[in-house]
């Protein structure tokens, strides 16, 4: 449960284990560049549904039951990081490749954001 022990973990972890560190350089980003970012949460389904049509293919329909992608993440998130947001940095910064090649996947306003709110209730 103690978040910035795990983030002092993942930032001793040697590099050729590769859980922890950058993924964006196994990824061959210039032979399959990044062009679309999709998150899994309530926007996937409108997300997806406009990728297929950048992509010029049919959107099968989903059934109901499975269209609901929300996780409540963020406020996971918030609880977690609203008395460190300091690691968020930290965590980025062990990601930097990551974030360099695909800015998206490092976007963190809305959490930040969203922490500021709750400190200040």
């Amino acid at each position: 449960k103690d978040i910035e022990s795990f983030v002092s973990f993942m930032e001793s972890v040697p590099s050729f284990e590769g859980h922890f560190h950058a993924q964006a350089p196994l990824c061959t980003l210039d032979k399959y560049p990044f062009t679309d970012m999709i998150s899994a949460d309530e926007t996937l389904s409108e997300s997806l549904e406009k990728l297929s049509t950048k992509l010029g293919v049919e959107h099968p329909l989903e059934e109901k039951k499975s269209s609901s992608h929300s996780t409540k993440a963020k406020a996971k998130m918030v609880a977690l990081f609203k008395d460190k947001p300091e690691l968020i940095q930290r965590i980025l910064d062990m990601f930097k490749v990551d974030c360099d090649n695909i800015p998206g996947a490092c976007d963190v306003d809305e959490l930040m954001t969203a922490i500021e709110e709750e400190n200040t209730v």
